[in-house]
C-alpha cells in the first residue's frame, strides 16, 4: 500500500440525511435550462397530458398494478460538465412519462431516500462512511506523485466527487427500495424505478459512474419476501457488480447480455463459459448466466436470443420474482456501446420480448 495521502478533503462529521442542495452548487445550465415553470404553467401542462390520455386511450392494464418511483431532488445532482450522466437523463425519461399520459396508467410515488442502515445491508460502513464524509474538493495537486492511490476507487474521471454525493446515491437507493417494498406489500405487480440500475457498484468500491449498487439493495429486499429473484440485465455493459454479489447463493440467478471485448471495454467481465463457482459444491453453481454480444447485433438477433435465453431461465430456476435493468445504451448511436439496435424496432423487440416474459413468468413480480 502507498502512504501518500489521497487528493480528499473531508466533512467534520457524516452527512447522512438528505440535504437541499442550493442552485450555487448546480451548473447553472444543468438547473433550469428552460426556467422554472409556474403553478399554472405546471397546471396547463397536466390538463394537457391528461386529454391526451383520454383521446388515446391510455388506461390501467388489467389484471396487474403498476407504479412509478421518482425523486425529483435527484435531478438536482450531476457528475461534472464533462461526464456523460447528465441529469437532464432523469428529467427528459420523467417527462416522456408524463408527455404521453402513461403516468395515468400507474400509482406514481415520490420516494424518500434510504437511510444509512438500508445501504448498510449490502455497502459497507466504511465505504458508505466515506461516501458522507468525502468533500469535493480536492486536496493541492502532489507533483511528486500525479497518479495518487484512489481510495474505494473515488474521485477518477469514471466516479468523481460532487457536493451532494451521499445525498444522490441515498435517494438512486431510496427509489429502488420502494419499489421493492411496494413488489412484497403486494400493491404493485410491476413497479418501475428508473433512477437506479447503477449495477457496477461494489460492496466497498465505485465503479463504472455507479457509487451504490441500489439493485443488489432492492433484492436483499425481495429476498425478505420471495424465494428466489431472477436477475436480467440489457445494459451494454456486463452487469458485473450484481454477479459478484450474489456469487455463492442459489437464490438469485443473474442474467447478462452485454458487449463483450476483455481488452477495450469495460468491464472486461463476463464471458460465456462464466457461470457462477467452478466449485460445484457452491450453491452459487451455474446461477450466472452471460450473453457476450458483439458490435453490431441487430435487433431480431437480440430479440431472439432474449426470448429463449431468459424463457429457458425462467423454466429451469422458477423464480418468485423479477429484477430488470433496462440499460438503454444498448441502442445505436449510443456514446459509448455499438451495438445496431434500432429506437423504433429495439422497443418493438424489447415489446415482444416483454411480453413473452410476461406470459412465461404470469403472476411473477416484476422491478425494472
Amino acid at each position: 500500500m502507498s502512504n501518500v495521502t489521497p487528493p480528499y478533503r473531508f466533512r467534520s462529521k457524516p452527512n447522512y440525511l438528505p440535504h437541499t442542495i442550493g442552485t450555487d452548487l448546480i451548473v447553472e445550465e444543468y438547473s433550469v435550462p428552460l426556467g422554472r415553470p409556474s403553478d399554472e404553467d405546471n397546471a396547463k401542462y397536466f390538463g394537457k397530458c391528461k386529454r391526451y390520455a383520454q383521446e388515446m386511450g391510455v388506461t390501467r392494464p388489467k389484471g396487474y398494478n403498476v407504479s412509478f418511483h421518482v425523486n425529483p431532488e435527484m435531478e438536482k445532482h450531476h457528475f461534472g460538465q464533462t461526464h456523460p450522466m447528465k441529469p437532464w437523463r432523469l428529467t427528459l425519461s420523467k417527462s416522456l412519462v408524463f408527455s404521453y399520459g402513461m403516468n395515468f396508467a400507474m400509482d406514481n410515488y415520490t420516494s424518500r431516500a434510504a437511510t444509512f442502515e438500508e445501504l448498510n445491508s449490502f455497502h459497507s460502513k466504511d465505504y458508505l462512511d466515506f461516501l458522507g464524509t468525502v468533500m469535493p474538493e480536492a486536496q493541492p495537486r502532489d507533483i511528486e506523485n500525479p497518479t495518487p492511490e484512489l481510495m474505494f476507487n473515488l474521485g477518477g474521471s469514471d466516479c468523481p466527487l460532487f457536493e451532494g454525493l451521499y445525498d444522490y446515491c441515498s435517494m438512486s437507493g431510496g427509489c429502488s427500495l420502494d419499489a421493492a417494498r411496494k413488489i412484497c406489500s403486494k400493491q404493485s405487480d410491476i413497479a418501475i424505478a428508473w433512477g437506479g440500475g447503477l449495477h457496477h457498484a461494489k460492496k466497498s468500491e465505485a465503479s463504472g459512474f455507479c457509487y451504490i449498487n441500489d439493485i443488489v439493495v432492492a433484492i436483499l429486499q425481495l429476498l425478505r419476501c420471495y424465494p428466489r429473484v431472477l436477475y436480467i440485465d440489457i445494459d451494454v455493459h456486463h452487469g458485473d457488480g450484481v454477479e459478484e454479489a450474489f456469487f455463492s447463493t442459489d437464490r438469485v440467478m443473474t442474467v447478462s447480455f452485454h458487449k463483450y471485448a476483455p481488452d477495450t471495454f469495460f468491464p472486461g467481465t463476463g464471458a460465456l463459459d462464466d457461470n457462477g463457482p467452478k466449485n460445484e459444491h457452491n450453491p452459487g453453481a451455474h446461477h450466472s448466466v452471460n450473453v457476450p454480444l458483439n458490435d453490431g447485433i441487430t435487433d431480431e438477433q437480440y430479440g431472439w436470443l432474449f426470448e429463449n435465453v431468459i424463457g429457458k431461465c425462467i423454466e429451469k430456476f422458477r423464480p418468485s420474482a423479477i429484477a430488470l435493468q433496462c440499460g438503454a445504451d444498448s441502442l445505436a448511436g449510443d456514446r459509448l456501446g455499438k451495438f445496431n439496435l434500432q429506437l423504433r424496432e429495439e422497443r418493438e423487440a424489447r415489446d415482444d420480448g416483454l411480453r413473452k416474459l410476461r406470459e412465461e413468468a404470469i403472476g411473477i413480480p416484476m422491478e425494472l
